[in-house]
């Protein structure tokens, strides 16, 4: 770097093409850097609009600015605080759009991820792939960060490490014997999206919603099964609340002492709460209205807070009703979350937690810390200026560096730092992006088709616009097609085959299917196991998806110490690291592992 620097190797930054994704917290930094060091050419692409929780970190943006384009008003204020010497061009939309193909990636020299989601970050990622450009990946989250570089078929890509699987809960574990924190907070959740949300069958509280017994002795009229708990349109806002109040916290609770007798005799049973007498008895008192305090709400504030929000959502939001997605930011269903996660947890005889905790465990969230974003923006930039001033013969895994942002600083020789460098590895040969590796999916095949195509494929694997193709007994079978170019019969059979199970399909252990996704100009090749344990009580995990690396690959020697490295790697000789939603931690001591927060958190 010193060397670029004394050779005048910034004056060519100005003509270099950058494109930044995203300007949150780590992009709003970047873009102020980029200007700041010489970058004059540079395209911003956000999909989001200013919040009132971005503004204390996301420097760019002011009060007025709320509801407005993230990216419109980020490019307009670093052009006036650098005077017009730094060009950047604003684009609204979602990076995953097909009008961003792989042609507009190749416009640029150089791309910069500042993203906080999965599969953004691994489109973005095989997109780069596919044009050929280097890509700087970076990750905040609170204390920790992370700065890599991605050279296209030189390094490994943001897929040749997996993100772990997100934490599971066992669903018996949630219903009916929570012991932490987290256990109350996503029942809450879940009761939220039975009341207010669209109809879920597979809703952990769905029992909960039929053979409504108590729905005469309110006044109210039952509904169809499966909706009973629901608001129903000629009962009062006060006569919904104190039924589901009634239902929730006494009636379950008491249903839960004898149905799970055995489980009391090793610890304290459940005690219910009469919430709605709670909530009458201090009527006069304060209600918490600071949803971003740290200080916990007793159990009388959170009964006065759901009995209160509760016959809000009638009273004032009764069209939303049936429709209302959970949104950590919308301050009635934090409220709601919150006391119901507290009163749930006092219930079990569980620690109650503060609004501001249950919203980032709700939102699986880890609170952003602005000084954490600023070293992680500069970092970038440094590996930019490298990418974009290297020579043509410098291998590009001498010239960048992974850098990671730690918590408490790392002891050497030299000193102590809060900055840990290694050097860029060769791409994993078991990747299935950039390798070619091919993965094993193990799922019980009475799942839909409409499944895998979701959560496998979609979810797990961040394909757009899949097409499966199923090969069973040398005989292949065309199962699933999407995006453009369809003709209505062909996508009335796709849509009925989604309805179908595997098996119907014809798909079996041992079955490999072949899944492409023609706008990431990706494919690949997964081997399929049955096992009918997958997604029981006992089992909660719903499916399995792991790589290995095809049998030709694997079979030949390597040809070089690079090679033999990968394959080292590949085969788990090497020590893996952990990641999270981008960070990638690197396990030292035990006093720092203790120190990360909790991974993102799935209910299965």
């Amino acid at each position: 770097m010193d060397t670029v620097i004394s050779n005048g190797g910034l004056n060519g930054l100005g003509l270099k093409k950058v494109l930044v994704v995203g300007a949150g917290g780590v992009g709003c930094e970047l873009l102020k850097n980029l200007g700041m060091s010489g970058f004059e050419r540079v395209t911003l692409i956000d999909l989001d609009t200013i919040d009132v929780s971005n503004l204390n970190r996301q420097f760019l943006f002011r009060k007025e600015h709320v509801g407005q384009a993230k990216a419109k008003i980020a490019a307009a204020a670093i052009e006036k605080m650098l005077h017009g010497k730094c060009k950047v061009d604003p684009i609204v939309g979602n990076i995953k759009e097909e009008r961003f193909s792989a042609k507009f990636f190749g416009e640029f020299d150089v791309v910069l991820n500042a993203l906080d989601n999965l599969d953004a970050r691994r489109h973005v990622n095989r997109m780069c792939l596919n044009a050929k450009v280097p890509m700087v990946e970076s990750g905040s989250t609170g204390y920790l960060g992370q700065v890599t570089v991605v050279h296209p078929g030189k390094t490994e890509c943001y897929d040749c490490n997996p993100a772990p699987v997100p934490k599971t809960y066992a669903v018996c574990t949630i219903r009916s014997t929570p012991e932490k924190p987290v256990h109350c907070v996503v029942w809450a959740k879940q009761l939220f999206e039975l009341l207010f949300g669209p109809e879920d069958e597979s809703n952990l509280l769905a029992d909960l919603a039929k053979n409504d017994e108590d729905a005469a002795e309110n006044g109210a009229t039952p509904m169809a099964e499966g909706r009973s708990l629901q608001w129903d349109r000629k009962q009062s806002s006060e006569d919904f609340a104190e039924r589901v109040l009634k239902r929730v916290f006494w009636n379950d609770v008491l249903r839960q002492r004898e149905v799970a007798e055995e489980t009391w005799k090793t610890r304290a049973p459940p005690e219910p709460l009469d919430v709605l007498k709670i909530a009458k008895q201090n009527a006069d008192a304060d209600a918490p209205t600071n949803l971003l305090d740290q200080l916990v709400w007793t159990k009388e504030q959170n009964a006065k807070c759901i009995f209160g929000v509760l016959k809000r959502f009638v009273e004032r939001r009764n069209d939303e009703i049936g429709n209302i997605q959970f949104d950590k930011d919308d301050d009635d269903v934090l409220a709601f979350v919150t006391s119901a996660a507290n009163l749930r947890a006092s219930v079990y005889g569980v620690e109650l937690s503060s609004a501001f905790a249950v919203k980032g465990i709700a939102g699986n969230i880890i609170h952003a810390i602005a000084t954490t974003n600023a070293i992680v923006a500069a970092l970038i930039v440094l590996e930019t200026i490298k990418i974009v001033t290297i020579d043509q013969g410098t291998d590009p895994k001498d010239a960048s560096l992974t850098t990671y942002v730690k918590r408490f600083p790392n002891s050497t020789r030299r000193g102590k730092f809060l900055v840990q460098t290694e050097r860029l590895q060769a791409p994993n040969r078991a990747c299935f992006v950039c390798s070619k590796g091919r993965l094993e999916l193990e799922i019980d095949l009475s799942r839909k088709l409409q499944f895998l195509i979701d959560k496998v494929v979609r979810g797990n694997l961040g394909m757009i616009n899949p097409s499966i193709y199923a090969t069973t007994a040398g005989n292949v079978n065309i199962i699933y097609e999407s995006g453009e170019g369809l003709e209505p019969d062909e996508v009335e059979m796709y849509e009925s085959n989604a309805k179908k199970s595997l098996s119907d399909l014809n798909v079996g252990s041992g079955s490999t299917l072949e899944i492409g996704d023609i706008s990431q100009s990706l494919n690949l090749s997964v081997l399929v196991t049955h096992n009918p344990a997958l997604g029981s009580e006992a089992d909660p995990v719903e499916f399995s998806v792991t790589g290995s690396i095809p049998e030709s690959a694997s079979a030949e020697a390597p040809s070089s110490a690079v090679e033999e490295e990968a394959l080292q790697r590949s085969n788990g000789n090497k020590k893996r690291r952990r990641k999270d939603d981008g960070v990638v931690f690197v396990p030292t001591s035990k006093k720092e592992k203790l120190q990360m927060l909790s991974d993102m958190i799935e209910i299965e």
